[in-house]
């Protein structure tokens, strides 16, 4: 049985990709202008992408013995 990470975006990927590219864009102005709580905005930033590319974790199921181990 193992673990996989499926993704199933709420939004279109381009559009991921574009507020990804406002949100950085955002984050080095913070830290050009030396502002502060620049961290914060890029954390933030990454919450709100990972929470739109929607990530799941998946079992996948093996296939279950027919008869017990011990018959």
């Amino acid at each position: 049985m193992g673990w996989t990470l499926a993704l199933s975006p709420l939004v279109p990927w381009w559009a991921i990709a574009a507020l990804a590219a406002v949100g950085l864009a955002l984050v080095a102005w913070s830290l050009v202008r030396k502002r502060r709580g620049a961290a914060f905005r890029a954390v933030a930033i990454l919450l709100v992408l990972a929470a739109l590319a929607d990530p799941r974790f998946q079992t996948e199921a093996g296939a279950s013995p027919s008869t017990p181990a011990g018959a």
